[in-house]
């Protein structure tokens, strides 16, 4: 008899691409290196076995395709792209940094990764478990000589999920932003044990909109199967409590330090360590409830103060 995996038992791969240092300077991006190395540390913590590389000269498709070759059947797969990307021909092309050649839509085509191409790879292999695709890609791609004002194709075109196949963008289809609100909320919120994908997205997509004030919403496509819940971080009950134990010890620690290091000669100083140690110890009781709700629907036990 075989038995069926949890998602806390399956395999976990994940490729990370950030491109932020582009041949053309109007093009470069601030944040997406640094956002690549953040989200591959925390994935790292919630044991997928990460790829990552940062600024992608050429040949990006060569990447995606060796790592596409690692991949088995019921994987769990995770790719996500910061850098820059460009919708031409009904398509969207993931853009490498050596762009200094691109100067019109059909150098895209030549000299880009397809999404589209790039998505059957990584899926083309993984029939019966999730595939995580995530751009965030907002800020607009310009072609030499083109206005920032007046591009040819706007931000990224929607598309159609494959079966198992869930879709992130950052931003709305055909819409751009300068924010980098995106990864931001996506490194707070991923690492929620026990919180099905749908969920986290949803979280994701509410607070990015809430922070810009309905100016960037990110848009979701989702193909995963309805009836079949998948986590990113899925938890028992004893490895939830024990993990809650460390991190209430590791915020008690550094609420201690922060108490002998807190300066008494200006009141705006004395205000941010305040603030800090408010929000520490907002956690440690944030912890402790979740740690406790834990206790009392598993055990029926006395919850711990």
């Amino acid at each position: 008899m075989t038995t069926a995996k949890t998602d806390s038992s399956r395999r976990k791969l994940a490729l990370v691409i950030g491109n932020k240092n582009y041949k053309r300077q109007e093009n470069r991006l601030k944040h997406a290196t640094n956002n690549a190395r953040k989200l591959s540390d925390l994935l790292t913590t919630l044991h997928f076995e990460v790829t990552i590389h940062c600024n992608i000269e050429k040949n990006m498709m060569k990447i995606i395709s060796d790592f596409a070759d690692t991949i088995n059947d019921d994987d769990m797969v995770l790719f996500y792209y910061s850098g820059n990307c460009r919708q031409t021909g009904g398509e969207n092309y993931l853009i490498p940094t050596d762009d200094e050649k691109i100067e019109r839509n059909l150098d895209i085509e030549d000299i880009g990764a397809s999404v589209q191409n790039a998505m059957k790879r990584l899926t083309d292999k993984n029939k019966s478990c999730a595939t995580i695709f995530i751009l965030d890609c907002c800020k607009q791609y310009l072609l030499k000589k083109e206005s920032v004002s007046n591009p040819q194709d706007k931000g990224l075109k929607a598309m159609s999920p494959p079966d198992e196949t869930f879709i992130q963008f950052a931003c709305a289809a055909s819409e751009t932003s300068s924010q980098n609100l995106f990864t931001k909320h996506l490194l707070r919120n991923i690492r929620q044990e026990n919180v099905p994908i749908t969920e986290i997205f949803q979280q994701i997509v509410h607070d990015v909109s809430r922070k810009s004030h309905g100016m960037q919403n990110p848009l979701t496509m989702n193909g995963l199967r309805q009836h079949h819940q998948l986590y990113l971080n899925e938890m028992s009950d004893k490895a939830l409590i024990n993990d809650c134990n460390k991190r209430i010890d590791e915020l008690k620690l550094e609420l201690q330090h922060l108490t002998l290091e807190v300066p008494h000669n200006g009141d705006c100083y004395d205000r941010a360590f305040t603030r800090r140690m408010e929000k520490i110890e907002a956690l440690i009781h944030k912890l402790k409830l979740k740690r406790n709700e834990v206790i009392v629907k598993r055990y029926s036990a006395h919850p711990i103060e």
